[in-house]
């Protein structure tokens, strides 16, 4: 995939930062024996969307928002209306490790039936619960001479709940996602 995302911030009082965003992917996708029609998936996905960041205190923040999505595809059955709304909270914990929890709920419409599967338009509900907690090297060993290439490494661990109903019993199903991450960050 390839896009980009432009997201635009106003700070309406120093508690208050309300944000838009547009966003624009370009999707392809590339048939497989296990879905040997995946090329119809392929083309754009369009998203704008609006919402807040609240300050409640010196180390938390509280974000919701609604994006609406667009999705057009090779195959019609394929396109999709949705909305996403989500709420979150980023809590910074102090040595630079922050815990960020995330709901979100996706509701997607389909244009057009896929009658290869059913002769239902489909509609899917989509709800992900997730949690990130990530901690700096320089943090969690802390008192140890650490060689300076390790600065600005993190740390994260994360788990995710992800569970997909849909009008359709094909695409209903439940998911769970768990990674161990390490991020360095470059200053040039």
């Amino acid at each position: 995939n390839l896009g980009g995302q432009l997201q635009v911030i106003f700070t309406y009082k120093r508690k208050l930062k309300l944000f838009a965003l547009v966003q624009i992917e370009s999707q392809s996708y590339r048939d497989i024996s296990e879905a040997p029609a995946n090329r119809l998936r392929t083309g754009p996905e369009y998203r704008a969307g609006v919402g807040a960041h609240y300050i409640l205190s010196p180390s938390m923040r509280l974000s919701a928002g609604v994006t609406m999505i667009r999705k057009l595809a090779v195959g019609d059955f394929n396109d999709y209306t949705g909305a996403l709304v989500f709420v979150e909270h980023l809590w910074a914990l102090g040595g630079g490790s922050f815990l960020l929890s995330r709901a979100a709920w996706e509701f997607d419409q389909y244009d057009e039936p896929d009658t290869f599967i059913s002769n239902r338009t489909r509609r899917d509900h989509i709800f992900r619960l997730g949690t990130t907690y990530g901690i700096p090297i320089q943090t969690l060993l802390k008192g140890v001479e650490v060689p300076n290439f390790i600065y600005d490494t993190t740390i994260t661990v994360a788990g995710e709940f992800y569970r997909s109903s849909s009008n359709i019993t094909n695409y209903t199903y439940t998911n769970w996602r768990f990674v161990l991450g390490v991020t360095k960050r470059f200053d040039f």
